[in-house]
Formats: structure tokens, sequence, C-alpha cells
């Protein structure tokens, strides 16, 4: 399983999927938010439960919402797909 945590000011959203290894298609098994994510949902984020996603459709969404996004695979780090696309 690989989490994709996106956040954007005081902002965090976890989107949970069952990607494994090299496999492209993930398919999102849970969207979390503890401090709710309306901002980044005006701003394009639109992951729901169900969804087919590849790496670059993640990237994307990051770059479009201007928020950072790191990658955890088992708990460790994926630096490939750890990005901050906030704007200064």
């Amino acid at each position: 399983m690989k989490k994709y945590i996106f956040k954007k000011d005081d902002q965090i959203v976890t989107v949970e999927t069952d990607g494994l290894g090299k496999i492209n298609d993930f398919i999102v098994t849970g969207v979390i938010s503890e401090t709710g994510y309306s901002a980044l949902t005006q701003e394009g984020f639109d992951f729901r439960m169900g969804d087919v996603l590849t790496i670059a459709s993640i990237q994307n969404i990051a770059k479009v919402c201007k928020c950072s996004v790191e990658c955890y695979e088992g708990g460790v780090l994926v630096a490939d797909e750890t990005n901050d696309y906030t704007e200064e």
C-alpha cells in the first residue's frame, strides 16, 4: 500500500492506495483528513475512493493545487514521488 500525503497551509489529506512496487495504476482505498480540505477541493483536488490513479495524475493534482505531496510505501519515504509544488 502507498500513502500520498498532500499538504497546503493548514490542510493535510492522506490518500491511501493499493499501489504495490512498480505497478503504475493505483486504486484509492481511502481519503483521510483531520483538518478538512475544502480549499484543496476548490483548487481541483478530487480524489474519491475507488478512483484509478497513476503516479502522473497524483503529481498533476499536487501541481494544480500548488501543494506538496509526500509518498510513503510501508512507512518508507519514496523520494521519486515526493515533491513540493507550493508557491513561495
